[in-house]
């Protein structure tokens, strides 16, 4: 049996991206409709009070950890979850040939999810995601707020999804913790843990040059990666990224830094919605950018209720620090139609509507720059979750016959 080839084939067709709600209701079904493999339970709750489930699936020998939306703008792994659990709850053959006890955790962040859930039934356009983005501050994100210690410094505030992660690797103990991501424009790749050999490496970029998705020739965003295999990185430590930073500018950990004490191994899939056929920067200019976006906050007094207040706050921050070696037509898309959405959030004001007016104009021509010069090819979702599937049974497969990972 070649277990990867029989999962990648066996996704189905998908033209976006399923909802917190939507998940919700497909694996309560898929626990009713097969109650010997599969179970749902709750990890605990969300800041806003969500369910975060936990649904298990098989009880094999080892122990695999899945989990989606840890960053709530990167929806590809709701869809490789839900494909995952369907696939391995109904095929019994491919189940125990890869003698796995799965842990999934379909959406680590519903709150934000909800959020961005504006474009995941499309269009899926640069500007409709823009419109319909939220990213939350650094400080919000599951995978950047665990525990860590560095220069005798205990760092992170583990927020209330995170916390429900870390009672699922303290349970589980995982050999393997894949954490399912992706980005909007350039190639795909792989962080991992560092342990694997070139085979495992090659049949990882295997699988995006058989979607049809280029490797990732540039810089990972990881500050410290270290480069393994074309479009394969190790995943650096949060002391690795704050010493290339300069200082501790991550506000915590992530899941790889907390799984350190069981020897997890880890796997990060990071794909692109878009493959980029000319250069995403366009016009785009980092200073101007960031001061158009300074000069339009500084005279609002904002009410601070608005989780798109926070966001904005934080990227501008990022921005800043970036120094433009980020895509700038993709972040000031971002940022605007955050600004956008807090400007509708905030009560009326004189100046509310200033800032409205001055802006919406802007994010219009940046949009139709995009479109016109950048708009990329998209990448059908259900290829983009057959290569994150397959990159998790790849490791499955190691594991079970005793291969690193």
């Amino acid at each position: 049996m070649d277990e990867v080839a029989r999962i990648t084939a066996s996704m189905e067709q998908a033209t976006g991206f399923p909802t917190v709600d939507r998940m919700h209701r497909f694996t309560a079904e898929i626990a009713e409709k097969h109650p010997a493999t599969v179970s749902v339970s709750m990890l605990g709750s969300s800041k806003l009070g969500d369910p975060i489930h936990h649904v298990r699936v098989g009880d094999g020998a080892r122990q695999v950890v899945v989990i989606g939306s840890p960053h709530p703008n990167e929806p590809i792994g709701l869809l490789t979850i839900r494909q995952l659990i369907r696939v391995l709850a109904q095929d019994t053959e491919l189940r125990d040939a890869l003698d796995a006890t799965w842990h999934f955790v379909p959406c680590a962040d519903p709150d934000g999810t909800r959020l961005n859930e504006g474009w995941f039934d499309g269009p899926l356009t640069r500007d409709h995601v823009a419109r319909n983005f939220y990213r939350p501050p650094s400080d919000e994100q599951v995978e950047w707020t665990f525990p860590v210690h560095w220069r005798g410094r205990r760092i992170g505030a583990p927020i209330p999804e995170t916390r429900a992660l870390m009672r699922l690797i303290d349970a589980t103990r995982p050999q393997l913790i894949a954490s399912l991501h992706n980005a909007d424009f350039g190639g795909g790749f792989f962080y991992v843990a560092g342990r694997g050999d070139a085979g495992y490496y090659a049949a990882l970029t295997a699988l995006l040059d058989e979607a049809g998705i280029p490797l990732e020739s540039g810089e990972p965003d990881a500050p410290g990666a270290r480069a393994l295999a074309p479009a394969v990185f190790e995943m650096p430590s949060f002391g690795a990224i704050a010493e290339a930073m300069g200082g501790p500018l991550l506000t915590g950990g992530s899941t790889m830094d907390y799984s350190a004490r069981y020897g997890s191994s880890v796997l990060i899939s990071e794909l692109p919605l878009w493959i980029d056929h000319g250069p995403a920067r366009l016009d785009a200019t980092h200073g101007q950018d960031l001061e158009f976006f300074t000069e339009l906050l500084r005279p609002l007094r904002l009410s601070g209720r608005s989780p798109f207040e926070r966001a904005i706050t934080d990227a501008l921050r990022w921005f800043r620090f970036s120094g433009g070696q980020v895509w700038p037509s993709v972040i000031r898309l971002r940022c605007a139609g955050m600004l956008l959405r807090l400007f509708a959030d905030e009560p009326a004001s004189p100046e509310i509507e200033a800032a409205r007016a001055t802006l919406t104009p802007v994010f219009e021509r940046w949009c139709a720059e995009v479109a016109e010069r950048a708009p990329g090819t998209l990448v059908p979702p259900h290829r983009l979750a057959g290569v994150q599937a397959g990159a998790i049974v790849t490791a499955v497969t190691r594991l079970r016959d005793g291969l690193p990972v």
